[in-house]
């Protein structure tokens, strides 16, 4: 008879780690941008930025070209919470809307969702040389530099690199839900209003 009592247990197999599908890279990506933003949120530009926004006059929401369907829901609900609130297309002539408002009280925010910067950084430039206050969306600090807006929200893109659209997206929820709180009496009476503009319409 064979000794048994010498025996080794043969060691159990290592799990595999599951290759990773497009589907799960995705949400790696996203749940690093909301992260991104997340810290972002507690920082003392976030507030500045958020403050500048609610207590402007008017706001004025620009992007480059690609950026013009992220640009414009940001747009349409930020105009639900607060009033006063203008697009300005990706052409010179919308930008005389900015010019026809008084430097005080009149702010830019300028949304870079990748692809050509040259007419929203020339749009910038000459905002901030008429004395209107800016700030800035961006995931590429480095294509604008120091002096590119009065105040400045960078994303760093992911680890895994992907799409700034992600957390631009990120971003704009994160900040659309801050400003809603932030303005939560005001919104109340806005909504009101909206709701009987849209059953006017509808009626």
């Amino acid at each position: 008879l064979r000794d048994e009592s010498h025996r080794t247990e043969p060691a159990p197999a290592t799990a595999q780690e599951a290759p990773q599908t497009p589907l799960s890279s995705l949400m790696l990506q996203q749940i690093q941008a909301v992260q991104a933003v997340y810290d972002l949120a507690g920082q003392s530009v976030w507030k500045t930025a958020l403050s500048n926004i609610t207590e402007s006059r008017e706001v004025f929401v620009a992007s480059s070209a690609e950026g013009f369907g992220i640009c414009r829901y940001f747009y349409t609900k930020l105009l639900e919470s607060r009033e006063h609130v203008h697009y300005l297309h990706h052409d010179g002539s919308s930008y005389i809307a900015l010019m026809d408002e008084p430097a005080e009280g009149t702010l830019l925010v300028l949304m870079d969702c990748g692809g050509n910067l040259a007419a929203l950084q020339k749009l910038g430039k000459m905002a901030m040389k008429a004395g209107y206050k800016t700030v800035l969306i961006t995931t590429r600090f480095y294509e604008w530099g120091p002096d590119s807006a009065d105040i400045c929200l960078t994303i760093p893109l992911g680890q895994n690199g992907g799409h700034s659209m992600l957390q631009l997206v990120a971003i704009t929820e994160f900040m659309l839900h801050s400003l809603s709180q932030k303005g939560e009496s005001n919104r109340r009476d806005r909504n009101r209003r909206i709701g009987d503009i849209q059953r006017t319409l509808n009626a």
